[in-house]
């Protein structure tokens, strides 16, 4: 069950107002208001916490340990050459949430396309000053990307500092992010596509649908994290019994490509995400339009799955835009939205705190959610 704070905006999804209408509402009640009201986080104890990072067009996912000191980063975001001031927007996001602590126990990289891994090359240059990190442990899938030649050059510099490069062997390797006893260990199961897999998703060509995606566990709570994983790569998981036990029911979902030419319904009903955060920069932006993240169609589908799992929870309280492909031009369309739909390109970093029953979903904006999993 959701639970979250009535939202400013009276109209239930999929009432009687209009597009066009609900917009107005939504944009009345924005200036009146400021924001929609939102729960408070509780107090209770912390499990771990996961940030989303904005990261301009690209992935960066940040989990911390209780502690604040043990970290893992998921992927580094994209460079300022493709999205405007994305390496800025990455470490600030991303310094700011370690503090003091320049280290990463754990870097993983999903794939080699650069909005996934760019800002690893700074991070692992000595010569970058207060940019540079110390990574002690670093996996990604051993593919290569001609396009830019970049992931030697991190393995090399990881190596030099004295971390350790790792290719993420097929099927499932579980990772114990943050110890504990019983529930409260934090448990990252990282999935590399079965060598069965291959030849139907055209690895190790096929760089999306190579990526190597991930669920983080602690307690009840659980988290899907699909990289760049398409419609192709759900359908050939799905088909498959290791593939059916990754994906099953999780409490968040973090969509594969952005929310493009992904999350198929079979997907949704497989995972049955409570909440859902999507990694996409602002419509009009540098790759974001180029590469039209996300999708009207996909948006739909994420919608049209939180309408008919919770109903009486799901309230419209702000603008998405949502990219409608016309003659290989975006349509860009406006698509109202609710707190259990978050994107990194109107909701900026998004941090979810842990705690035994409940996660906290809060934006950069000051809203936030009340997620339960017990």
């Amino acid at each position: 069950m959701l639970t979250v704070q009535p939202s400013v905006v009276a109209r239930r999804w999929g009432g009687c107002c209009g597009l066009l209408l609900m917009l107005l509402c939504l944009t009345a009640s924005a200036a009146a208001t400021g924001q929609a009201d939102s729960p408070e986080c509780p107090s209770e104890k912390l499990l771990v916490t996961i940030s989303v990072l904005q990261a301009g067009q690209g992935d960066a996912i940040l989990v911390r340990c209780p502690d604040m000191k043990t970290q893992t980063l998921i992927d580094a975001g994209e460079s300022n050459e493709r999205y405007p001031n994305a390496e800025d927007l990455f470490f600030n996001a991303l310094l700011s949430r370690m503090g003091a602590d320049r280290t990463l126990e754990l870097a993983i990289n999903t794939h080699p396309h650069q909005d996934h891994l760019f800002n690893f090359v700074a991070m692992t240059d000595a010569e970058k000053g207060k940019r540079s990190l110390r990574i002690e442990r670093y996996i990604d899938n051993g593919a290569d990307d001609p396009a830019s030649q970049l992931e030697e050059r991190i393995r090399t510099q990881i190596l030099a500092s004295g971390g350790i490069p790792e290719v993420a062997p097929p099927g499932a390797s579980r990772i114990t992010l943050c110890p504990g006893d019983g529930a409260s260990a934090v448990v990252l199961t990282l999935f590399a596509p079965l060598p069965e897999w291959n030849a139907r998703l055209g690895c190790p060509g096929n760089l999306n649908d190579c990526s190597l995606v991930s669920r983080l566990e602690v307690g009840t709570f659980s988290m899907l994290l699909l990289g760049d994983a398409l419609e192709g790569w759900e359908a050939v998981a799905l088909a498959d019994a290791e593939g059916r036990d990754l994906l099953r029911p999780a409490t968040i979902l973090k969509p594969g490509h952005h929310g493009a030419a992904s999350t198929g319904i079979a997907l949704l009903n497989a995972a049955q995400p409570r909440a859902i955060v999507l990694t996409t920069g602002e419509p009009g932006k540098g790759t974001t339009a180029l590469y039209a993240f996300p999708e009207v169609q996909a948006v739909d589908r994420m919608l049209a799955y939180l309408r008919d799992s919770a109903p009486s929870e799901i309230t419209a309280q702000r603008v998405l835009q949502a990219c409608e492909k016309r003659d290989q031009n975006c349509d860009w369309q406006q698509r109202p939205v609710p707190a259990q739909l978050l994107s990194t390109a109107i909701d900026g970093s998004v941090d979810i705190a842990v705690h035994p029953n409940v996660a906290c979903i809060k934006n950069d904006r000051g809203s936030s959610v009340l997620v339960t999993h017990e």
